[in-house]
């Protein structure tokens, strides 16, 4: 239990400057160990906030502002005693919960703060009574920092100065800087989807990626074991310092160019442009982790943070109906004040196959491990999926083994700029013109990195967002081989995922921000997108109810259509409006079809549905397969008349479209 600082410093035994009796003593244990040792006490420069955890990831807070701890002075450790004692204000006194992405937030603008008062020389007090020199502090360090400096602000004003020691200027002082925050939110931009052939190219460079990894996988496993437990083994005279053992390794002839070639690795090596070399091993490792982490993140719409969370036995197989099905059980601290709830997300065959394989990876990780420490007791199930790669030795020094816990590793794509660059084609003009589909108001080609032959900007958030826009089944997804790719995943989403679905709230629990909320957001808006796309926005003659009131009533003179995509996306929100796709063009029927299902050419609609909105390009394509099926029949037959009939339907209701067409009219 940690005790009030007031309580334990009365005596005065402790002097901290202007802060004097508030402070906290040095030996003042901050964070633990699961076995309740010590991990970090208030004095230390570092604060390790890893043991009380169970997420398997490093949480260091480090007060350093200037790199090196050997580096201290008077001033930086007056500046120190000042940035520790707000940190722990906002983290133990605010009466507050915060994840660890929000404090490393803190303790960024905290750091820049300690930078900045270096340089005026003066104190962090200094810097927040004062309006003014806070102001010069943003405009220093640039808009983005606004937003933690205001958030820190009003936690240390709600905390008070008898508790913290500073009196912060009221509100009314930061409207200038909160200016600057408006300013910032109003420029950042929404992550945008994928266009279809950026995605398909995303989807099918990972899918890749893991093929020629899972071919080489027995070979690659099996060699990484071994160099991991023998020092010696492919490393070169100089990476062993030289040692007595190093002339005996090389005259064995066990460098690692003649352990690839001999497991048959050499050629796979060079493919992804792997040193040959321990640490190509771990550049491996390390690179196929972070493809099965996109992948899982691809066919999940998880968030980053959360695929790092998940542990060894995250995925989950059952059987129903005769298929199987896969979930990730996970964890989410997102709205949660930093508290991980339980929460689980569909996913497909792609997605285990990828969790399998990292299996496998760290599987091998833990034995070696365990063989290394002797560590029994830790189990399979309490080390994170994707643990560390540095446990295998061959990045320099091993992390340490503290706690008795293995923890995450950072799979960074901005750390594999050669993978970067294999998911990031350059943009073409298509690209373009699909995000102002989905987005009419954004001036797209106005931005630097939305710029035909510029490649395109990955980033992970990307993968939720276009998950959800396009797996709708509303007919953006143009391309065949993205519509395959997705299919498998949309059809599970939509079991589980549906609204009125009561396994879907007792599968997503009570998370407030879980994947399944932003995919039953998204179905009214993609719907709504695809009607713009295919209804307003076509070039294509319609025709039927809905077709022929939009070309009679919506279009001017000109053939133009006025569009104000907010109220269209409200009118599906609010269900006065639906589209969904068909072989003939669209329906906008709000309620059950009384048409019946079986007629997959839609004649009962063709003959007269109000709610029919068919584009001649379709109706011309149905017409080529319903000859071929004609022509196949023979003509003495019912089925024959039957099918023949439907088919003269179809060719009148053509003829009448092209013929109102070329007289310089639409239908």
């Amino acid at each position: 239990m940690i005790l009030r600082a007031r309580e334990i410093n009365q005596s005065g035994e402790h002097s901290y400057g202007r802060l004097g009796a508030l402070l906290p003593p040095d030996d003042l244990v901050v964070t633990w160990y699961p076995d309740g040792r010590p991990a970090s006490r208030y004095g230390d420069l570092k604060w390790d906030c890893a043991p009380g955890r169970t997420s398997g990831k490093a949480k260091v807070h480090n007060f350093c502002y200037w790199g090196k701890p050997n580096a201290v002075t008077t001033q930086r450790n007056d500046l120190v005693t000042e940035i520790r004692w707000l940190f722990f204000c906002v983290r133990n006194r605010s009466g507050q919960v915060f994840a660890h992405r929000s404090l490393k937030g803190y303790m960024t603008i905290l750091r820049r703060m300690g930078y900045f008062c270096e340089h005026e020389r003066i104190s962090v007090r200094d810097l927040l009574i004062n309006p003014s020199r806070l102001l010069s502090f943003v405009t220093d360090g640039g808009d983005s920092q606004a937003t933690y400096l205001v958030r820190l602000c009003k936690i240390l004003a709600k905390i008070g100065p008898e508790e913290t020691g500073y009196h912060i200027p009221k509100p009314d002082s930061f409207k200038a800087i909160n200016e600057i925050v408006e300013r910032f939110r109003a420029a950042i931009k929404q992550h945008p989807p994928l266009p279809t052939r950026i995605y398909s190219h995303v989807i099918s460079a990972l899918l890749k990626e893991l093929s020629d990894f899972e071919a080489v996988a027995n070979k690659f496993l099996t060699l990484t074991k071994e160099c991991s437990i023998d020092q010696h083994l492919g490393r070169t005279g100089r990476a062993m310092d030289h040692s007595a053992s190093a002339s005996v390794t090389e005259m064995r002839g066990d460098t690692m160019p003649v352990l690839l070639e001999r497991y048959g690795l050499l050629e796979y090596f060079r493919t992804k442009d792997l040193t040959l070399s321990v640490q190509g091993l771990s550049a491996g490792l390390t690179r196929i982790m972070t493809v099965a982490r996109l992948t899982v993140l691809t066919f999940s719409g998880m968030r980053d943070g959360e695929s790092s969370d998940l542990k060894y036995e995250c995925l989950k197989k059952h059987i129903s109906y005769g298929r199987m099905h896969f979930e990730i059980h996970g964890t989410s601290t997102k709205l949660n004040g930093g508290d991980p709830k339980k929460v689980k997300w569909v996913t497909n065959q792609d997605g285990a196959r990828a969790i399998e394989l990292v299996k496998r990876i760290t599987k091998l990780n833990h034995e070696l491990f365990v063989r290394r420490t002797n560590n029994c007791a830790l189990d399979e199930k309490d080390i994170p999926l994707f643990a560390s790669v540095s446990y295998f030795g061959f990045q320099g020094a091993k992390l340490a083994e503290h706690a008795n816990q293995m923890i995450h590793g950072h799979l960074d794509l901005d750390r594999l700029p050669k993978l970067r660059a294999l998911l990031q084609p350059p943009i073409e003009d298509a690209d373009l013109q699909e995000l102002e589909e989905i987005d009419l108001h954004r001036a797209w080609r106005s931005e630097e990195k939305f710029q035909v032959g510029v490649p395109w900007n990955f980033t992970c958030h990307q993968l939720r967002r276009s998950l959800a826009v396009y797996a709708q089944r509303s007919g953006l997804v143009s391309l065949p081989s993205l519509r395959r790719q997705l299919q498998h995943i949309t059809e599970e989403m939509s079991r589980y995922y549906a609204k009125g679905s009561s396994f879907a709230q007792n599968f997503i629990g009570d998370c407030a921000d879980h994947f399944a909320l932003e995919w039953r957001e998204m179905q009214p808006v993609s719907a709504a997108l695809s009607y713009i796309k295919h209804v307003l926005c076509t070039d294509e003659a319609l025709f039927g109810g809905h077709g022929n009131w939009i070309e009679h009533r919506l279009r001017d003179k000109s053939g133009e259509i006025e569009i104000d995509r907010e109220i269209t996306v409200r009118r599906f929100e609010k269900g006065e409006i639906a589209f969904r796709e068909t072989n003939l063009g669209g329906c906008t029927n709000t309620e059950r079809c009384d048409k019946r299902p079986v007629r997959w050419l839609n004649i009962d609609c063709v003959k007269g549905c109000k709610h029919l909105v068919g584009q001649l390009g379709k109706l011309e394509r149905v017409i080529v397969f319903q000859e071929r099926l004609v022509g196949s029949l023979d003509p003495s037959s019912g089925e024959y008349q039957s099918e023949r009939t439907d088919l003269d339907l179809l060719v009148s209701v053509r003829d009448k479209v092209r013929a109102q067409a070329s007289r310089g009219g639409r239908p």
